[in-house]
């Protein structure tokens, strides 16, 4: 059987509006010029695929500025991946009442190739906090989310998500190489927690610790973002204590049992090998 044959029949008509959809909730306000160039497709298909979307509330046009932005449906579609696995309420729970406890913003996060997306955020109150938006992506090898989830996963699972290195740098600080990231999984497997030194965006510092399933595998990743400038001694510890804790309040509530307060040990099937 031929590659082409291998491949799973698409529909290109709603690969098309898919693309539409996804530009428009990256956009944060779109002409329809913008969408089609962006798209590269001609404005009368382009117009045809959004007034389709909208006709299904996924997206919704400004009267006054022609503005093409997300609708409340893609919200509700979206929303449901967090109730279907049973994250939904209870990741709001505890997110708040971390970012109550830290004054910082907190984030769950998942898995998805070889990106984490933001699912879930609870923003600070005050000038401490950090701004940022549900469904943005960032390479998983840069993110504290990532490698949190990351070092919970065979170095075979790992090769898989990451691709062939060198990975994208996108600071100075990031992790490009694999062994040296495979060193850094380890610790993180060893204390329980992630760090992301500036490695994802410049003046931003995060800490992450892993949500884990009734099988102790990986979920999904609670993570504090921090700016660089208002660090303090000390805070990394308790910030990544208290990361902790919510993310182990979050497993047991998704069925992982423990009779410890610290992250499992490795056990004989550990995650990587010396």
């Amino acid at each position: 059987m031929s590659a082409q044959k291998d491949k799973p029949a698409l529909t290109r008509t709603l690969e098309r509006g898919l693309s539409l959809l996804t530009l428009v909730a990256q956009g944060g306000g779109l002409t329809l010029i913008e969408i089609s160039r962006r798209a590269g497709m001609s404005p009368s298909t382009a117009l045809r695929l959004l007034e389709t979307l909208r006709a299904h509330h996924f997206v919704e046009k400004d009267a006054a500025t022609g503005l093409y932005r997300i609708a409340i449906g893609a919200f509700e579609v979206g929303s449901s991946y967090l109730k279907q696995n049973g994250m939904s309420e209870s990741a709001r729970i505890v997110l708040r009442r971390l970012s109550g406890e830290l004054r910082q913003t907190t984030n769950l996060a998942v898995l998805d190739k070889s990106d984490i997306v933001y699912v879930e955020r609870a923003e600070a109150e005050g000038p401490l906090g950090t701004r940022g938006r549900w469904g943005e992506r960032l390479p998983a090898h840069s993110t504290a989310a990532g490698k949190a989830m990351l070092a919970w996963s065979w170095e075979s699972r790992c090769d898989e998500v990451l691709g062939p290195p060198p990975f994208a740098r996108l600071t100075p600080n990031t992790i490009t190489d694999r062994e040296a990231l495979l060193r850094q999984l380890r610790s993180i497997r060893d204390q329980g927690y992630a760090l992301d030194e500036e490695e994802s965006i410049l003046g931003v510092r995060c800490i992450a610790a892993p949500v884990l399933d009734r099988e102790g595998a990986a979920r999904a990743a609670i993570s504090v973002s921090m700016l660089s400038g208002t660090r303090r001694p000390g805070q990394d510890g308790e910030v990544a204590e208290a990361v902790r804790r919510a993310a182990q309040r979050l497993s047991v509530m998704l069925g992982w049992q423990t009779q410890a307060v610290a992250m499992p040990e490795i056990d004989a099937h550990s995650v990587f090998t010396d």
